[in-house]
């Protein structure tokens, strides 16, 4: 457990062994109000430089929430819970169990930022509206995500772009369709057909089901089509959506337990 304590209302902790972090010279901060950090972030530096990643189209970011911070690069993620009492802050690693990241090492900016998350110091803002970060020697600078239209319904036809943020290539591609109610795959007796919810950026489904034939005295018809090889992933993702939004590139993304969806209009 990591422990920090608001001092004028500015979230500081205890140094690293490696010493308290400076800040560049001559870079002015003011002190923070708790609430006034919450929000989703685009993580545009790393100690001076930016975040080495590697992946192109795919930003570090950050969700501060009043209970929970997120931390998710392409199909990397890390949460903290933190809460408050009076002065002092408590903030822990959260792990969800049965969660799966994507099969790949962490990149250096991705270690960077977990560690300095992990050993919170201290969050600041620049003058110039820039949040910093500060813990286990190294200072992060946030800027505010750009400010997207909300996701009120899934209506329409979509393709699948991505799994797990990595682009999808296959021969014939995966389309989805959705209604107010459900998103599938055709056809519906494939029985790919899941419930849905949104509210906000939060996104449920509910258990796959398979559409139930308009005739009760006869069987359900037999789907003889194959099934695209990536289908699986798919179903996998809305076994496990938690999360709902969209991408800079105005797609959407549905995300949960560590995996990822993306969607474009079609």
């Amino acid at each position: 457990m990591i422990t920090a304590t608001l001092s004028a209302l500015a979230l500081i902790g205890c140094s690293p062994p490696t010493g308290e972090t400076k800040l560049p010279t001559g870079v002015k901060t003011v002190e923070v109000p708790s609430d006034s950090i919450l929000g989703e972030y685009v993580v545009v530096q790393i100690d001076g430089a930016p975040p080495l990643i590697n992946i192109d189209g795919y930003q570090p970011m950050i969700t501060i929430g009043p209970q929970r911070i997120h931390f998710q690069s392409q199909c990397i993620f890390a949460d903290w819970e933190w809460s408050r009492t009076g002065d002092v802050i408590e903030a822990e690693p959260r792990h969800d169990p049965g969660f799966a990241m994507c099969e790949r090492g962490l990149a250096p900016g991705e270690i960077a930022i977990q560690d300095a998350f992990a050993s919170l110091e201290q969050i600041e803002r620049e003058t110039a509206g820039a949040l910093i970060v500060t813990g286990s020697g190294h200072r992060l600078e946030l800027q505010r995500a750009p400010s997207l239209p909300a996701i009120a319904s899934l209506v329409g036809e979509w393709r699948v772009a991505g799994i797990d943020g990595q682009s999808l290539d296959e021969p014939h591609g995966i389309a989805l369709s959705a209604n107010e109610e459900e998103i599938w795959w055709a056809p519906r007796c494939a029985g790919m057909i899941y419930s849905y919810k949104i509210d906000d950026t939060d996104f449920a489904t509910g258990p796959r089901t398979s559409q139930p034939p308009a005739d009760t005295r006869t069987p359900p018809p037999v789907c003889t089509i194959g099934l695209p090889p990536r289908l699986i992933d798919v179903t996998r993702v809305l076994d496990q959506a938690e999360r709902i939004g969209r991408t800079p590139e105005n797609g959407v993304r549905i995300s949960g337990g560590g995996r990822s969806l993306t969607l474009f209009s079609q």
